[in-house]
């Protein structure tokens, strides 16, 4: 099977960018780039793996599926996030809640400096 069909998930990032809207995945598993795009598991994301790290922990932070990161560069998470419905994400996005819980509310544009 060619490379190209596949993209491989080592972990809940990897998961994260495959569930978002940068690949489609047929019903026959074929994984490709939505419109042809970089459609890349390089897209730069990371966050607290206290959080993230353990699948059922990854599942409560996006209860409402995973953000479009389409328009995304980067995402970086510190600390306790919760993303609602249908969040955009732009640009390069640093999120910082060492402190507190956050819940990123449905249908928000997340950009540089939000």
């Amino acid at each position: 099977m060619p490379r190209t069909r596949f993209a491989p998930v080592k972990t809940t990032d990897d998961l994260l960018v495959l569930r978002s809207d940068v690949y489609e995945v047929a019903d026959d598993m074929d994984v490709t780039p939505v419109n042809g795009g970089g459609g890349s598991l390089a897209l730069r994301r990371s966050w607290t793996k206290r959080f993230y790290r353990l699948i059922d922990d990854f599942e409560r932070r996006f209860p409402d599926g995973p953000p479009s990161l389409r328009d995304a560069t980067r995402l970086v998470v510190h600390g306790d996030v919760t993303f609602g419905a249908n969040v955009r994400v732009r640009g390069a996005v640093e999120l910082d809640v060492s402190r507190t819980h956050r819940r990123v509310t449905s249908g928000s544009l997340l950009e540089p400096g939000s």
